[in-house]
C-alpha cells in the first residue's frame, strides 16, 4: 500500500503582502511534481460567501473539514 503524504499550507500576512503570488508559484510546483493541490484564495471565498460574518463561519467549517481529511491533529 502506497502512503500517501497530506499538508496543509496557510500563508497568512498583510493585505497586497505577495500571499496569492507566493501560493501560486507553490501551487505550481507542487503540480510539477504530481501533488493534488486544492488552492483557497480569500478574496475568492469572500466573493462567493457573503458577509464577514458567514465567510468566517465557513472558513472555521472548510479548515475543520480539511484538518479531518488530512488527519492533522
Amino acid at each position: 500500500m502506497k502512503k500517501e503524504n497530506k499538508g496543509l499550507i496557510w500563508l497568512t500576512g498583510y493585505s497586497s503582502a505577495g500571499k496569492t503570488t507566493i501560493a501560486n508559484e507553490i501551487k505550481k510546483s507542487l503540480d510539477r511534481d504530481g501533488h493534488k493541490v486544492i488552492f483557497l484564495d480569500g478574496d475568492d471565498l469572500r466573493v462567493i460567501l457573503g458577509t464577514i460574518g458567514e465567510y468566517k463561519k465557513m472558513k472555521e467549517l472548510i479548515l475543520q473539514k480539511f484538518i479531518s481529511d488530512l488527519q492533522i491533529t
